[in-house]
């Protein structure tokens, strides 16, 4: 699945601040999926934005890791909802395209 998307490594989600691009498998940007779950690496870009992002990382400010996706909606085993005492919860079965990758505050 990720090597028929294009997928950027951006900051925050931010996809005026992108680090990487992933366009179908090829480019600066490396995903693999395990049985654990989706990786992804990079070489932080000699840029202004790169320092910055290595900064933080050094500093311990950026510490987590968020990916944005998308579920076929004609899918109808991709996603399954349930409400428990009022709070409804989404599980995930299928991505069928993930957007980006993002280090997150």
């Amino acid at each position: 699945m990720v090597d028929s998307c294009d997928v950027f490594a951006c900051f925050n989600h931010d996809m005026n601040r992108v680090f990487a691009r992933s366009n179908k498998g090829e480019g600066s940007l490396k995903l693999t999926v395990d049985e654990v779950g989706l990786k992804y690496e990079f070489d932080a870009p000699h840029t202004a934005l790169g320092d910055e992002l290595l900064e933080y990382l050094s500093r311990g400010d950026v510490s987590k890791s968020s990916f944005a996706f998308y579920v076929d909606p004609e899918d109808k085993d991709a996603e399954t909802w349930e409400s428990k005492d009022g709070v409804y919860f989404r599980t995930i079965n299928k991505i069928a395209a993930i957007a980006d990758v993002s280090p997150v505050f």
